[in-house]
């Protein structure tokens, strides 16, 4: 950020997806996931299917003709 003032936006989103933080980044506040309560999800250890069955309730449901 101190060299290339632009590139804020860019610490931001990469902290934001993946967890690095950047010393001397003005600001690291979310602005994409704000309501976002979990850990970053464009980590490896992430799973989206454990997210997803953790998070929304299944309903079984058919297409009737």
């Amino acid at each position: 950020y101190d060299i290339y003032s632009p590139a804020a936006f860019f610490e931001r989103d990469i902290h934001e997806m993946f967890g690095v933080y950047f010393e001397g980044s003005p600001n690291m506040e979310p602005f994409i996931l704000t309501e976002w309560e979990g850990p970053p999800p464009m980590l490896k250890s992430f799973s989206t299917l454990d997210y997803v069955e953790d998070t929304f309730k299944w309903q079984d449901y058919s297409m009737k003709d």
